[in-house]
């Protein structure tokens, strides 16, 4: 197989191999972030559906406000107002129209002095008080033994026929004093017209049931004995298949106990739209892979394989000619030209070579062989006696822009140099090789080409017999270029060297904070690191606190970074009273940006803000490791996730970003970090890990945040073999005091 058709199946394997596992983890990552969403929407619509449920409950109670204190009800119930049924409840309507079905005047005692029912379809109609609630209207039940004047009841009754909205107040004077005459109840029935009319009202359908109801559906079934094995108040979540999504919440009765089940259905509206956003993205995937591959192959056969292939039929064309004159082509300045170079170097060398073994056979028969010589060596090569040429060859010749070589001969050696210290040492060496000395001199001087131009030569010079005089051989070669080369490498080490000392500069130095001591350290990787930690105080005792993590290495995650620590400094100082995620959705807008169409780049980073609202209560924002906080009160030592998403990797973060809020109090810790010290390995692979970050703030919490941040930058260095990533650390505590007073902040740099 030719090696085109190796390197064609090796790029299609590897294409093949990324696509599927990029597919892979990113359909299932897409699909989960939307699956979450939808899981927060749906508890979102389940507790709106509740929420309305409890306020239309609490109606019948509202409506009591006017009739139970009341003195014609009070009067009524003494028997003193015989016209007071009569009077406020002459037909059924005037039942209907308060917004209730039932009315019950009971007595202290339990017994009903009165009652009231009215049909609920159609034209209302007096029908008979339903023995089911009248049954619950004892003396000892909660609907009729108030303690206080001022007690009222609101919420469901489940008798044996309905589901009902009830409220109970006493039955006072209007000014609710003086002894209570029973309690005057009011109900309503939760009919499937009722809950179809509060499902619109809220643009969510749903469905009440009975907890005993004995036809319950069968997922309904599962769905009550999951919330009966969770904490009361939970709401339940839950797939039905691919195209719907249900929720399910029990609520309590008057009594405290579970009574109705309540159901809704959605549409996976959320979850379809990330289905067909992740198939869109696959077959984009796709597309890109194959495109990539394709224009890959060009370009490998083009600049590669193309070049290879003709230079490998030269080099055969050579060796079945048997001739060492002949040369391959080499065009450009990359490896494929290098190697043609070396090709030709080491057939001009073995050229040479047959030639320096046949001109040495013949040196013997004179001093004319050793010029004809060195008249095929490509290096410049001159013979000087007395401190004057008197050979130099063709190369030389060349070089110094004479007609011949013989042009130089007779010249001193001196005028080919440049004046100077380095030329006179040189003469001076030489002088000494002439005199007898046998070193080997090697020196670099400054030379003047025929045409002006300025060079540089490497020299080396030994004794030998010219014209059977004692004379100095000595063999140039130009390193001009090579020179250059090594100044413009130290220039790039110069100039990665100050943009290291711009990057640790944006790190903040020392300063006070009221309340607060901390301590801040960062250690850098490469010569520009990605990590970004930073300190930014405002009046009244509060600041705003960053960190975060840069992907990748070097100048770029460096400048990304410039550019984050800019963005939050700006956006901070313009309103410093905003919240965390509301400053955070503005940056990730801007870097995004900034990254994608200024710098073609697609790096993002971890980043979060953290803000010191005052009196210990803090608000973060943002994705980056678990926060970590040793409370001084118990000697435990806590981690807090904080909500959040990657910055700068897509335009919009708003659906992502939430305030989350955590306290300190005094004495406690908190510890701020990167990853670099989390996954810092040792020699056995094993990874510093959070477990040991834990154990380390729990031996240390005690100390001075400037001891806590280097016992543990201690511990990282000790534990690692090599650090492979930027390490971050910020410790804060708070004072034990409340007296104003000034913390400090400690900065490290390494």
């Amino acid at each position: 197989m030719k090696l085109f058709h190796k390197t064609l199946l090796a790029v299609a394997l590897t294409i093949m191999v990324l696509i599927a596992l990029l597919s892979f983890f990113w359909r299932d990552t897409l699909l989960d972030s939307y699956s979450g969403f939808e899981h927060k929407e749906m508890t979102h619509h389940m507790e709106r559906v509740v929420n309305t449920l409890r306020e239309d409950a609490a109606n019948p109670s509202l409506r009591l406000n006017d009739w139970a204190a009341w003195d014609s009800t009070y009067r009524f119930m003494a028997d003193q107002e015989p016209t007071y049924i009569q009077n406020n409840f002459p037909v059924p309507f005037t039942l209907t129209d308060i917004g209730v079905h039932f009315a019950a005047y009971v007595l202290p005692d339990g017994r009903l002095k009165h009652t009231l029912a009215s049909t609920w379809e159609g034209e209302p109609q007096w029908r008979e008080f339903p023995r089911s609630l009248a049954e619950k209207l004892t003396r000892d039940s909660l609907l009729v033994a108030h303690p206080t004047n001022d007690n009222k009841l609101a919420g469901f009754v489940v008798t044996r026929d309905f589901v009902l909205e009830v409220g109970s107040h006493p039955i006072t004077r209007g000014d609710r004093l003086g002894d209570r005459r029973g309690a005057l109840v009011f109900a309503a029935v939760l009919t499937p017209a009722e809950v179809k009319r509060l499902g619109g009202i809220i643009q969510v359908p749903f469905e009440v049931d009975r907890l005993d109801a004995p036809a319950l559906s069968a997922e309904k079934a599962e769905a009550l004995a999951r919330l009966q094995a969770l904490p009361r108040g939970t709401i339940d979540v839950l797939p039905v298949d691919d195209r719907h999504v249900a929720g399910h919440a029990v609520i309590d009765d008057v009594y405290g106990k579970p009574a109705i089940l309540v159901s809704a259905t959605m549409p996976r509206a959320i979850y379809a739209q990330g289905l067909a956003v992740a198939s869109q993205s696959l077959i984009l995937l796709a597309v890109i892979g194959g495109v990539f591959g394709l224009l890959n192959m060009l370009l490998l056969r083009g600049i590669v394989l193309g070049r290879l292939a003709a230079l490998s039929e030269q080099v055969a064309a050579i060796g079945t000619a048997g001739g060492l004159s002949a040369r391959v082509e080499a065009t450009g300045r990359d490896e494929i030209s290098t190697v043609a170079e070396k090709v030709n170097g080491m057939l001009s060398q073995l050229e040479a070579n047959q030639a320096a073994i046949l001109e040495l056979e013949a040196w013997r028969k004179g001093e004319q062989r050793y010029t004809e010589l060195m008249d095929a060596s490509p290096t410049i090569v001159f013979i000087v006696t007395g401190g004057m040429v008197v050979y130099a060859n063709p190369n030389a010749g060349r070089y110094f822009a004479v007609t011949t070589p013989q042009a130089l001969v007779g010249r001193p050696f001196a005028d080919l140099l440049e004046p100077g210290e380095s030329r006179e040492f040189f003469l001076a060496a030489a002088e000494r090789l002439a005199a007898g000395a046998q070193d080997l001199l090697r020196m670099e001087v400054k030379a003047l080409r025929a045409d002006g131009v300025r060079i540089d030569l490497e020299l080396a010079a030994n004794m030998m017999q010219f014209a059977e005089r004692p004379s100095v051989q000595v063999l140039a070669q130009d390193v001009t270029e090579t020179n250059k080369a090594q100044d413009r490498l130290a220039r790039m080490d110069k100039e990665m060297e100050i943009a290291t000392r711009i990057q640790t500069s944006l790190v903040p130095h020392e300063m006070p904070i009221d309340r607060f001591d901390i301590a801040m350290g960062l250690v850098t990787a490469s010569e520009v690191g990605g990590d970004l930690i930073d300190y930014i105080p405002h009046p009244g005792g509060r600041f705003w606190l960053a960190i975060g993590d840069v992907t990748g290495h070097g100048l770029t995650p460096g400048l990304v970074m410039m550019m984050a620590q800019s963005m939050i400094t700006g956006y901070v100082l313009d309103n410093p009273h905003a919240s965390p995620a509301e400053r955070l959705v503005r940056i990730n807008e801007a870097l995004f940006h900034n990254v994608r169409n200024r710098l073609r780049n697609d790096n993002y980073m971890t980043l979060q803000l953290i803000h010191h609202a005052g009196d210990g209560q803090f608000v973060a924002a943002g994705m980056h490791c678990d926060l970590i906080i040793w409370r001084s009160a118990t000697g435990v030592v806590e981690r807090l996730e904080v909500p959040g998403f990657w910055t700068g990797l897509i335009p919009d973060v708003a659906e992502a970003t939430t305030d989350f809020h955590f306290e300190l109090a005094p004495q406690d810790v908190l510890l701020l970090y990167s990853d670099g010290l989390i996954e810092a390995s040792n020699a056995a692979g094993e990874q510093y890990d959070m477990d040991r970050l834990q154990d380390a703030l729990a031996r240390y919490a005690e100390l001075p945040v400037g001891e806590i941040k280097e016992r543990i930058f201690a511990d990282v260095q000790a534990w690692l073999v090599e650090q492979l990533d930027d390490i971050s650390i910020i410790v804060l505590r708070r004072h034990a005091d409340v007296v104003a007073g000034g913390g400090l902040v400690e900065v490290a740099l390494e």
